[in-house]
């Protein structure tokens, strides 16, 4: 099964946003793009905003999308060319997370604040909009190289943070 470009960009865009989006993308950048993945969306930017049409059905979808495409369109999951794109896309959002944590690991050992709840090394989080919600009533505290810590002490893994947060705490740490 072959989905085109218009019928993926209605998958991703609700009828009111499809209004400021435009499937064609500046001459400059075709050479460097699959043209058939990327649109341009204005309804953030006026300016515009070039846009991955499966890095937003992603976002959209809480990385299911393979689920979601396969009971919309009954995608196959082998032979399928957009199905081996989403697979392909996961993979390098995955790599990406990896190298995100990665690197905040990296910071973490180079700390030289310790934990106010352990003896490791560890980042405190003092912004508030970083201090996100980890379970009821618990919010993000410390970052150690083998968890997050909340504000009570407990532990939580690096992965139940989305890649757009994890790629905002590297952005703070940076900047310490």
């Amino acid at each position: 099964m072959i989905i085109t470009k218009e019928e993926l960009i209605k998958m991703v865009y609700s009828e009111k946003e499809l209004q400021n989006v435009d499937n064609r993308i500046p001459p400059i950048l075709w050479a460097m793009l699959d043209t058939s993945e990327y649109v341009m969306d204005y309804n953030e930017n006026s300016a515009g905003r070039l846009t991955n049409l499966y890095a937003k059905l992603w976002q959209k979808h809480n990385g299911d999308i393979v689920s979601y495409l396969m009971k919309k369109k009954g995608i196959e999951r082998n032979g399928s060319i957009l199905y081996k794109r989403i697979i392909k896309y996961t993979d390098e959002v995955y790599i990406l997370q990896e190298k995100i944590i990665d690197e905040i690991h990296d910071k973490v050992r180079q700390s030289k604040k310790k934990s106010i709840f352990t003896t490791e090394k560890a980042i405190l989080i003092d912004d508030d909009s970083l201090s996100y919600s980890l379970s009821n009533n618990s919010y993000l505290k410390e970052l150690t190289v083998h968890s997050l810590l909340d504000n009570n002490g407990y532990g939580y893994s690096y992965y139940i943070l989305s890649i757009h947060q994890l790629a905002n705490l590297l952005d703070y740490i940076n900047k310490l």
